[in-house]
């Protein structure tokens, strides 16, 4: 899939608040929270379409290298 939104710095060098969209092969999911600079950020799962359209949950954001070039999206979902 893919990703894409926007995010606000709401505190200097700690963490940024953002919305965005994950699109996947069956649906989107609409996804807010907070961004941490350091560490694992959990988001909650707001809405989605398609195959998502009545599912919530949360999105764990995992750093996958100490530059934050790459992230694991962990979903936990339920209807």
């Amino acid at each position: 899939g893919s990703d894409n939104g926007w995010c606000v710095r709401t505190a200097v060098a700690t963490a940024w608040e953002c919305t965005f969209t994950v699109v996947l092969q069956d649906g989107q999911l609409s996804v807010e929270g907070p961004f941490y600079d350091n560490g694992d950020s959990v988001m909650s799962v707001t809405g989605g379409t398609g195959k998502y359209a009545k599912v919530r949950g949360e999105m764990k954001l995992h750093a996958r290298d100490a530059q934050g070039s790459a992230y694991d999206f962990v979903f936990d979902l339920h209807h």
